[in-house]
């Protein structure tokens, strides 16, 4: 092997290590935010909205006239979306838009005759 052979070789493994990195940062990146999302999905967590104005279990409990236990259940289950937990083991935070979209779901629908 003579140098010019052995510098075409540096040169494209220099290439491939570049492309290498390039594309693991951007699985690092892809994957994180699957991870976030996953974590909404599941758990809850995410965010507080925009506008602040969120709930605790326990005042959203006695305003719809439900037990913490039952609230936190629904929170689980997604009965309140957007619902999320401040961090691994936090409480559950409702947002005002997830109260009202609950209320929506539950209210009857009423059928008008023409």
């Amino acid at each position: 092997m003579n140098e010019s052979d052995a510098t075409l070789i540096l040169d494209a493994l220099q290439a491939v290590s570049k492309q290498i990195t390039d594309i693991d940062a951007r699985l690092a990146e892809m994957s994180a935010r699957l991870i976030a999302q996953a974590q909404t999905i599941v758990v809850g967590t995410r965010a507080p909205p925009s506008d602040g104005t969120v709930y605790t279990t326990a005042i959203l409990a006695k305003a719809l006239g439900y037990s913490e236990d039952q609230v936190r259940a629904m929170c689980e289950v997604g009965r309140f979306p957007g619902a999320y937990r401040a961090g691994e083991g936090a409480h559950w935070r409702v947002p005002q838009e997830a109260v009202t979209a609950f209320k929506e779901a539950c209210r009857p629908k009423i059928r008008r005759r023409a």
